[in-house]
C-alpha cells in the first residue's frame, strides 16, 4: 500500500479549502452629482450595503458582483436610473430555471456608498444581507428581509425595519417634528438617543424584554410582551418602536 497517498489526499483537500470562495468577480464603480437634498432607493437581493455620509455633494457608488460561476457574474447588471436629484440603484439577478438562482452559484452583489450629508435614502430594500449607515442627516427609510442594521450619527426622520436581524440605530439629535419608527420581528432593538431628547415614547413586545436609561415606567403586567409609554423633554418628537421575538434597549448617547 502507497503510503503517501493519506498524505497526497489531506494536501489536496488543504489546498482545496485555500481557494477562494468566489470564482469570479466584477467592480462597477460610478459617481453622479445629486445636490445636498437629493434622493436615493436602492433594492438588493443578495449582498451588504454600506452607505457614509461626506461634505460633498456627490454619490460615488462602488460595487463589487461575485459569485462562484462566471456566467452569473457577467449575467447579473446594476442599474442606475438618474434624474438630477434622484438616484434609483437596482440589482437584476440572472433567472434559473427554479426562479432566482441558489446560493451555491448565484451573484452576491456588496455596495458601498459615499453620500452627501443631507441625502434622503427613502427606499433601501435588502433581502439577503446588512446594511450599515453612518452619518447621514436626512431622513431614513429601510427594510430588511434577513440581515442586521446598523445607524449612527441620524439626525432626521427614520423608518427601520427587519425580519430576521437586530436594528442598532443612534440619534445624534432628537426633537421638534421628528418621527421614528423601528419593527422588528427576529432580533433585538438597541435605541440610542441624546440625554436633552425631547420625545413622546412608545415601545411594545410580544416574545421580549423592555429597557431604558430615561427612568420611564415599564409596563409587565401584560400576558405576554411587555409596554412602555413616556415622555422625555416637551414630548416634541414621535418614537414608535415594536418588536415580537427580541428586546427593546433605549439608551443614552
Amino acid at each position: 500500500m502507497n503510503r503517501q497517498l493519506p498524505r497526497l489526499s489531506l494536501l489536496l483537500a488543504l489546498l482545496l479549502l485555500a481557494l477562494p470562495t468566489w470564482a469570479a468577480e466584477r467592480e462597477i464603480s460610478e459617481t453622479f452629482d445629486l445636490g445636498a437634498n437629493g434622493r436615493i432607493s436602492l433594492s438588493n437581493i443578495n449582498g451588504d450595503v454600506t452607505i457614509e455620509g461626506w461634505d460633498r455633494d456627490v454619490v460615488e457608488v462602488r460595487a463589487e458582483i461575485r459569485s462562484k460561476s462566471r456566467s452569473s457574474v457577467e449575467r447579473t447588471a446594476v442599474d442606475f436610473d438618474y434624474e438630477g436629484t434622484t438616484l434609483d440603484i437596482e440589482v437584476d439577478l440572472p433567472r434559473s430555471r427554479g426562479g432566482w438562482l441558489g446560493s451555491h452559484d448565484g451573484a452576491t452583489v456588496e455596495f458601498w456608498l459615499k453620500v452627501p450629508r443631507r441625502v434622503r435614502l427613502d427606499d433601501l430594500s435588502l433581502v439577503n444581507g446588512s446594511l450599515e449607515i453612518t452619518g447621514v442627516e436626512g431622513e431614513v427609510a429601510a427594510s430588511l428581509v434577513n440581515g442586521g442594521l446598523e445607524a449612527d450619527g441620524l439626525r432626521g426622520d427614520a423608518e427601520l425595519s427587519t425580519v430576521n436581524g437586530s436594528i442598532d440605530a443612534r440619534f445624534d439629535s432628537l426633537g421638534g417634528t421628528q418621527r421614528i419608527e423601528i419593527d422588528s420581528v427576529n432580533g433585538s432593538i438597541d435605541l440610542f438617543l441624546p440625554a436633552d431628547a425631547d420625545a413622546e415614547i412608545s415601545a411594545e413586545t410580544v416574545h421580549g424584554r423592555i429597557s431604558n436609561d430615561f427612568s420611564l415606567y415599564v409596563d409587565k403586567s401584560g400576558w405576554v410582551g411587555q409596554e412602555l409609554r413616556g415622555q422625555l423633554g416637551s414630548g416634541s418628537a414621535r418614537i414608535s418602536l415594536d418588536n415580537v421575538n427580541g428586546s427593546i434597549d433605549i439608551r443614552k448617547n
